[in-house]
């Protein structure tokens, strides 16, 4: 399962440099299996409650961390659809 997600606090001027971000995610998530939104439930929700993993950039070094997962996923709702926490983290200090 993949999720990915933007917060939107960035204010970037420059365009062109989110169209190649942009393109540069769909490039990088061309083999993964992902479904069709038409295919999704328009009704119901799911829940995922095991494990997740989080990979950090700290000092320059990409570490990969894993913690509890709890996700919920509320198909039929026009806001929050998504929501979760990833707690708990083996070996991350601080």
């Amino acid at each position: 399962m993949l999720v990915a997600g933007c917060g939107g606090t960035g204010q970037s001027t420059n365009l062109t440099s989110c169209v190649d971000q942009a393109s540069d995610l769909a490039c990088a998530l061309f083999t993964e299996k992902i479904s069709n939104p038409a295919c999704l439930p328009v009704t119901g929700r799911a829940i995922y409650v095991r494990f997740g993993t989080l990979d950090l950039a700290i000092l320059g070094t990409t570490q990969s961390y894993i913690g509890d997962l709890d996700l919920t996923v509320k198909f039929s709702s026009a806001s929050g659809r998504i929501s979760g926490t990833l707690h708990n983290f083996d070996g991350l200090i601080g």
